[in-house]
């Protein structure tokens, strides 16, 4: 067999707000309203994860050094999808084994 090296694919992304924004007289953190109402400081955005890739580099302004990132695969992986690395603005997913097609993921920025 001959090993071929991959590079990781850059993918570039908006976020889709789940719940943001202050209510009146809340507090910093998250907190329940009388109306149910949750402040939150998460954000959810749906990816492709490209066929017979090893690595994908995602670049997302929100990522900080704290961040933690929740990825969820909404496809069969039939292996499994990790965060490998992260850092200001960026995040780089890795799978154990690349699958022979695109795979679909929603991942979560969560910011303390």
């Amino acid at each position: 067999t001959i090993a071929t090296e991959i590079s990781p694919t850059s993918v570039a992304t908006s976020a889709a707000l789940i719940a943001s924004g202050a209510i009146a007289g809340a507090s910093a953190s998250p907190s329940a309203t009388s109306s149910a109402t949750l402040n939150s400081n998460a954000n959810k955005q749906i990816i492709s994860f490209p066929a017979k890739t090893k690595e994908l580099a995602v670049a997302d302004p929100r990522v900080t050094d704290n961040s933690s990132i929740y990825l969820t695969p909404i496809s069969d992986t039939n292996s499994t999808l990790y965060l490998k690395s992260k850092g200001r603005g960026y995040f780089t997913i890795a799978i154990n084994s690349p699958a022979e097609a695109d795979l679909l993921l929603d991942y979560y920025v969560i910011n303390d």
